[in-house]
């Protein structure tokens, strides 16, 4: 989030002519003056005698340093302790430490100083007369008066404050207090926020009236009669310089006399910080008038200023104020000289004091509401500003305080863009206010119109390195580096003391790699303007890669204390504590970006990298803990449709494996280079190019069967490859196998797969996935019918090539097609009826397994006499019978398939565009798949060549499937079908097609209500029919108190041949589960999420799911168990707890009822749905790097055919988890047992469950 850029938000500090060169030092140095003001000295230790310091001067131990009433400076030594010594202080360099080893030590021996020490081993210390200041670590502010007493702040961290006569320990927002000879008392406490930035106040030009009139009046009567001068006056006093320059032009060509133009020359020489210019063009100026007379002297009292001559500015000041005490601006330069003297709070009653005594001058308002914002007092601003508003509405300097507020203060980014857009129809060369609307509408993420504000308002005022800064801050974030480093290397070389130069020159180091070179450019950005809170941000990233985690929090500390609006230091300070394994520290900052963000919605959630893991979101710290209902629920609440983090974070919870899909698809194409991530680390930042691989390998045993698997993965980051802006990319290769707990359960898989993101330009990114997965396995049949010998075989290859294009501000085009091609191969030797002779092949069609088997055990005999009739006996020989010997093998594969062999493909096309209309969020598109399969088979079929006669003994003997084909009641006799096996081959071809083309809009109505609504027309082609579908969507959520979430929504879909839709196919983040629907289905959900304290989750769901089309696979069936039509209504409820600093524990209750509606079964259950299921997760996390993650799960009993003939018992299932993965995190290892207490269950009704699995898993990372 853009915060207050320096000069960038606030009018910018008076830039000041140097004098001489830098003082060259023999000696070895420790530290180098950042940023300074002009009334400051050097006495260095190895040439004596005090001299006028420099910027960029370079200091040595032993210097001593003194500031003067105009002064103030920032060092930074070597050990980054970064200082700022405020007016009026003398300072001496004892010893200066390095990063890694030994102590330094400052004398103060009179004044104030702001210190921040980040790393220094040894400790640091400053001396002052009274006391002596021992700290490690933190942020501070030490002041010494001219009695040597001392004062302490503690803005962060821990202080020793002490002396022969006693110490105190300052802990954060505690002051102490110590006078010479006195033990030093700890006095009040404050609030923890630095001293605002010395270097910036009010506009001195803005102080200066030509007219005295207020710009509201200007602006009415504007272009009104009047010479070219005097219109020239008017248009100075509104700050259009534009219109000054073109009038000044004509004044000159009607024959005014330099005398009388030269003073607006002048003041226009300064606006160009051209102060030289300006002096000779006040000489020559002639006033006329009095306030004229004011003007020139003001004028003046600027260039001495600017030109360092302090103290005959003070003098010139006090003899402006004799002569014109009657002029609101004498009180206003009073006010103003405390303010650039770094006395704020002094500054603040002169202002309240002109605003009684010249209460229609909203020039005092706006220069107090410009102090109270410097230091914070938001509040007070907002009630100054309003007043200042109703005396002077279009004065240029009110709308732009206003904007401020809006963009930074109580941030409004869309309030704060459209009052801009006002002010610029009353304003429209006011250049502040183009800088404003570029920081709004950058924040909001429309980057174009950034660019074409900010543009405008360097040409209308291009001396401004602000506006410069910002514009090269806007191309790093478009990763257009070459675009914006000569445009900050020209800040920096033009106006050293602007801090965002600094920011983004290490912006831009991040970015290449170069993290020394960010943390020193870093580290002078924040000495320069320590509130600008996302260059703290930045140095916290900077340590973060440099691995400095300590460092990296307590800068972060820092960025949260100026700004609190900000939801991006929370959430990376909540990943950090991730990282280390720290879950309640995690959870706590991750509520406080969560919070934030609903706020201060608008606001992008950028320095965090994408990562298709979904890891690095708001959320993550409650999936830390196994809270994912939780976490859900959180996603869901912050998603946007333009994040890729968004789409990566929401579907993991998603019921649909083809939303999953969809939503993972459309993240890359959002973010290309989301497809590598730091293997480590959460790295956040600006991307940098790193090349990483991971090394896995794991063994799982069962039942004595022992697999093993190994993978290992390439990925990584690289800018500027030919004509792309950058690069990612990963590789993937995989091999396991397994050699199964049965017979012929072995299998064997390898797989690669390669994926390429790419940025093209900042609106052009081109995503391109590839996988390739050759598989062999053996397939065993069920407990009671084993199968020895089916083996099948796949290959598969598929990819896609996506594209992103923007194309205006939230107006996105998603391209995406695949194509894939599968060869299938399923082999059979002994297929149904090759292993059976002709008789048991008979016997085995008419009367099945069992039945053949009985017969055989009854006595079975061949009584045949002619061939073409042959004659069976059951039971009772007759004379010239032959008693047949039981041949039928122990197992039969009642499969006909001998061999498959079936070829695959798939080509699919999708197209999507997501836009704002207004406030609704709008997604039109279309899609569609073709599906063609070609099938060769060869089948056994069983040829009948006669009839044969079965004669059994007596009735009571005949089966009961065939008593009512009995041929004689005295000699029961039963007529079957006599054949042969035989081969038949059999070729298919399939061609099929589906697809929809949808309209979806999303209106976030107000904070706490949005609503959804969406039409899907959808068709669907089987080769010989085809149908064409509307289905609607509609949706609501609604926050109707605090931390209370209600959604309710319907939608209906169809099952088409698409892989991973672009079409959303949630509806307010509610999806349906459609991994049993082969036709259409029609949900309504409710869903309830309840957030009762910090600690405490529950959430409710109830849904209805009307289907056309079931069918759910059953491992020991050929084909699915399927109806036409069903209901199923499920009832869930759940809570996630988050216990103490390292426990999650969640609870989830499913009550299922289902109801088949075929006619055949209308009424039964519908089969392998469980009745019930229980979820028990309890979650541990030590620092130490361990999570362990123990579950109790319950899965009711479940019919297992459509008749509801037979139920499958239910069965409780203990898994457990435990991971280690120490610090620097290189390594991991994963220890897994799912069902603990190998507890034997059914999941169909010839097929069991797994037993106890022990899995060992161990991973390296580069």
């Amino acid at each position: 989030m853009s915060t207050l850029r320096c000069a960038a938000a606030l009018a910018c500090a008076v830039a000041l002519t140097a004098h001489a060169d830098v003082l060259t030092r023999k000696l070895d140095t420790v530290g180098q003056v950042v940023t300074n003001k002009g009334d400051e000295q050097l006495n260095p230790i190895d040439q004596p005698g005090w001299r006028h310091l420099e910027l960029k001067q370079w200091l040595a131990e032993g210097d001593n340093l003194r500031t003067g009433p105009y002064g103030a400076m920032g060092i930074l030594f070597r050990d980054e302790t970064q200082i700022r010594v405020h007016a009026n202080t003398n300072l001496q360099i004892r010893n200066i430490g390095r990063r890694t080893d030994g102590e330094t030590r400052l004398g103060l021996e009179r004044g104030a100083v702001w210190m921040r020490a980040k790393t220094v081993p040894a400790g640091l210390s400053i001396e002052t007369p009274s006391a002596t200041v021992s700290v490690r670590g933190t942020d501070w502010s030490l002041t010494a008066d001219e009695n040597g007493a001392a004062t302490l702040t503690v803005l962060s961290g821990q202080v020793r404050f002490f002396n022969e006569f006693g110490e105190v320990l300052v802990e954060r927002g505690e002051t102490a207090y110590a006078e010479k000879g006195k033990p030093p008392v700890k006095r009040y406490i404050i609030q923890p926020k630095d001293q605002a930035q010395w270097q910036v106040s009010a506009g001195w030009l803005d102080i200066i009236s030509l007219t005295g009139e207020s710009a509201t009046a200007l602006r009415k009567r504007k272009g009104g009669a009047g010479t070219p001068l005097q219109r020239a006056a008017q248009a100075y006093d509104l700050m259009e310089m534009e219109q000054v320059r073109r009038l000044l032009d004509e004044a000159r060509a009607a024959g005014a006399p330099p005398a009388r133009t030269a003073l607006i020359d002048a003041l226009v020489a300064l606006y160009d910080e051209r102060p030289d210019d300006a002096a000779a063009f006040l000489r020559q100026a002639e006033p006329q008038d009095r306030r004229e007379r004011l003007a020139k002297k003001l004028a003046e009292y600027g260039v001495l200023i600017r030109q360092r001559e302090f103290a005959a500015a003070d003098a010139a000041l006090d003899r402006i104020e004799q002569e014109f005490r009657d002029f609101a601006e004498v009180a206003l330069a009073r006010t103003w000289r405390l303010s650039f003297q770094g006395r704020l709070a002094d500054a603040i009653p002169l202002a309240e004091a002109g605003m009684q005594r010249f209460p229609q001058d909203a020039r005092f308002h706006i220069m107090l509401a410009h102090l109270q914002m410097l230091l914070g007092d938001t509040d007070k601003m907002r009630s100054t500003l309003d007043a200042a508003e109703q005396l002077d509405p279009m004065h240029a300097y009110v709308m732009h305080l206003d904007a401020l507020y809006h963009i930074s203060m109580r941030p409004d980014l869309q309030r704060a863009s459209e009052r801009v857009e006002k002010a610029l129809a009353i304003a429209p060369n006011e250049p502040q206010l183009w800088n404003d609307l570029g920081l709004a509408v950058q924040d909001l993420g429309d980057h174009h119109r950034a660019e074409r504000a900010f543009l405008r308002a360097i040409e209308i005022q291009p001396s401004a390195p602000e506006f410069h800064a910002n514009l090269a801050l806007l191309y790093i974030t478009e990763e257009r580096f070459d675009e914006a480093e000569p445009l900050l290397r020209k800040v920096i070389d033009l106006h050293p003391s602007l801090a965002t130069g600094y920011e983004g020159m290490g912006l831009i180091a991040l970015a290449r790699g170069k993290n020394e070179e960010a943390l020193d450019w870093l580290l002078r950005a924040v000495l320069l303007n320590p509130g600008l809170s996302e260059a703290q941000t930045l140095l916290a990233i900077a340590y973060q890669r440099d691995e400095r985690f300590d460092a990296a929090g307590k800068t972060l500390d820092t960025a949260v204390r100026y700004d609190v609006n900000d939801p991006v230091p929370y959430l990376l300070k909540s990943l950090t504590a991730l990282d280390h394994s720290q879950a309640g520290e995690a959870i706590r900052e991750a509520r406080k970006a969560f919070d934030t963000y609903l706020r201060y919605g608008e606001v992008t959630v950028n320095g965090i990298q994408n990562s298709q893991t979904g890891n690095s979101g708001l959320s993550a710290a409650y999936s830390n803990l196994g809270l994912n209902h939780w976490a859900d629920s959180l996603t869901q609440r912050a998603y946007n449709p333009y994040w890729a983090n968004s789409h990566f974070s929401v579907q993991a919870e998603y019921e649909s494996d083809n939303a999953r899909l969809g939503s993972l698809l459309q993240g890359l194409l959002l973010d290309p280079t989301a497809i590598s991530y730091a293997p480590r680390y959460t790295e956040f930042g600006p991307r940098r190019p790193r090349h990483d691989f991971i090394i896995g390998a794991g063994l799982t045993a069962q039942r004595g069967s022992v697999a093993n698997n190994q993978s290992l993965t390439s990925m990584g980051f690289m800018r500027d490859v030919g004509p792309l802006q950058s690069l990612s990319y990963l590789v993937t290769g995989t091999r396991s196998y397994d050699p199964g707990a049965r017979v012929n359960a072995d299998a064997k898989e390898e797989s690669i797969s390669a994926a390429l993101g790419a940025i093209v330009d900042p609106d052009t990114g081109v995503v391109l996935r590839l996988n390739a997965t050759r598989n062999k396995a053996g397939m065993p049949g069920g407990i009671s019918q084993p199968d020895p010998d089916d083996r099948s075989a796949t290959i598969n290859f598929n990819g896609h090539l996506g594209l992103h294009k923007r194309l205006g501000f939230r107006d996105e085009l998603l391209v995406m097609g695949y194509a894939a091609r599968e060869q299938a191969r399923f082999a059979n030797p002994d297929a149904y009826g090759t292993t059976l002779s002709p008789l048991d092949l008979s016997l085995v069609s008419e009367f099945g397994l069992e039945q053949a088997r009985a017969f055989y055990r009854q006595g079975l005999y061949d009584w045949t006499f002619d061939p073409s009739a042959p004659i069976y006996l059951v039971g009772v020989p007759l004379p010239g019978s032959t008693q047949l010997a039981d041949g039928l093998p122990a197992t039969v594969d009642f499969n006909r398939i001998l061999r498959r062999h079936a070829v695959t493909g798939v080509k699919q096309l999708q197209v999507k565009r997501m836009f704002d209309a207004g406030e609704v969020q709008a997604a039109i598109g279309a899609e569609w798949a073709w599906v063609h399969q070609r099938v060769a088979s060869i089948k056994t079929n069983a040829q009948v060549l006669t009839d044969a006669f079965l004669a059994f003994p007596d009735m009571a003997s005949v089966p009961a499937t065939h008593a009512g084909a009995v041929l004689g009641p005295d000699s029961p006799t039963v007529l079957f079908p006599f054949g042969v096996s035989s081969l038949r081959a059999e070729n298919t071809a399939t061609t099929l097609g589906g697809g929809l083309a949808y309209a979806n809009l999303r209106w976030p109505v107000s904070k706490n209500l949005l609503l959804e609504s969406g039409l899907k027309m959808e068709h669907a082609d089987n080769g010989t029919t085809s149908s064409n579908r509307l289905h609607p969507q509609a949706g609501l959520a609604w926050t109707p108190v605090d931390r209370q979430w209600l959604r309710l929504a319907y939608q209906k879909q169809a099952r088409l041949p698409l892989t991973g839709p672009l079409a959303p196919m949630a509806t307010v983040g509610l999806s349906v589960p459609d991994a049993y629907v082969n036709g259409t289905s029609a949900a309504t959900q409710l869903q309830w999420d309840s957030e009762w304290n910090d600690r405490t989750f529950t959430f409710l769901r109830l849904d209805r799911q009307a289907i056309d089309g079931f069918a759910m696979a059953s491992p020991d069936l050929f084909d699915d168990l399927s109806a036409i039509r069903a209901d199923i209504y499920r009832a869930t409820a759940g809570v996630n707890l988050w216990l103490g600093e390292r426990w999650g524990v969640s609870a989830a209750l499913r009550q299922t009822r289902s109801r088949n509606r075929d006619a055949a079964n209308d009424g039964k259950t519908l089969p392998l749905l469980p009745d019930r299921t229980f979820a028990l997760n309890t979650t541990w996390v030590h620092p130490a790097h361990v999570r362990l993650n123990l579950s109790q799960v319950y899965t009711g009993a479940v019919q297992a055919d459509l008749a509801n003939t037979s139920q499958l018992p239910g069965y409780w299932l203990t898994n457990a988890t435990v991971n280690w993965t120490p610090a620097p995190k290189n390594w991991s290892l994963t220890f897994t047992v799912n069902n603990l207490f190998d507890r034997k269950y059914r999941v169909a009704r010839d097929y069991a469950g797994s037993g106890r699995t022990v899995l060992l898993a161990l991973e390296y990372r580069s």
